[in-house]
C-alpha cells in the first residue's frame, strides 16, 4: 500500500540524541547528520526555552533546553549549510512535488540529496 501512496514520503524519521552535557548532545547531533542516508529524512526536535513551568511538566526539560541550543548553534548551522542538506518545510516539498518551484523555505525538517 505504501509503495503506491502518490505523495511525498518519509525515508527515515530520526529523534536528536539524547546526551549528558551539551557538547556531547552536540557531537551526537552532527554524527546523527554525517550517517543520514540520501533522501527525505525528518529530525524530531522538542525545544524549549528553560523555565520552572517546564521543570514541572517534564522530567526530559533539560534535553528539551539543549536541542533549542542545537537550533541556534553556530556549529550546527554551519553543518546544515549547503550541500548535502537542503533545508525544507512540507509545503515546499509539496510545491517541488508539484511542479511549483520554491518560494519559502522552512527550517522544521531537512533532506540530505
Amino acid at each position: 500500500m505504501i509503495q503506491t501512496y502518490p505523495l511525498p514520503k518519509l525515508d527515515d524519521l530520526q529523534f536528536v540524541p539524547r546526551a549528558n552535557q551539551y557538547e556531547e548532545k552536540r557531537q551526537r547531533f552532527l554524527e546523527l547528520l554525517a550517517r543520514l542516508a540520501p533522501g527525505i529524512t525528518q529530525i524530531q526536535f522538542e525545544p524549549a526555552v528553560e523555565s520552572d513551568a517546564l521543570k514541572r511538566l517534564t522530567d526530559d526539560w533539560q534535553q528539551r533546553v539543549w536541542e533549542a541550543q542545537l537550533l541556534a548553534d553556530a556549529v550546527v548551522r554551519e553543518a546544515l549549510q549547503g550541500e548535502p542538506f537542503m533545508l525544507t518545510s512540507w509545503k515546499e516539498m509539496m510545491r517541488r512535488f508539484e511542479g511549483r518551484g520554491t518560494e519559502e523555505q522552512g527550517t522544521a525538517r531537512g533532506t540530505k540529496e
